[in-house]
């Protein structure tokens, strides 16, 4: 943990693997392609992702992945928000 935020990491040779297992139909995260966030602390040359869930009729899951050079692989950051 590192401010508050449950942060982990995963190597670079399983992550299609692991976006395969959120997006699946069994547990139902879906890509988001745009969040008013994302843009702003999106830096040139880093690549992430954002994946959703809705919880319920008020809270979302939501997981950016962030790759990582000096980590060789891939910053997983949950993050919950109200819809």
């Amino acid at each position: 943990m590192k401010n508050g935020v449950l942060r982990f990491w995963i190597l670079k040779d399983a992550y299609e693997q692991f976006k395969r297992y959120l997006t699946s139909e069994k547990i139902g995260f879906i890509e988001e392609f745009w969040w008013p966030g994302k843009f702003i602390s999106q830096l040139p040359g880093v690549r992430e992702v954002y994946l959703l869930k809705k919880l319920n009729g008020v809270w979302y899951l939501r997981i950016r992945i962030n790759y990582e050079e000096e980590l060789n692989g891939y910053l997983i950051e949950p993050i919950v928000s109200i819809s």
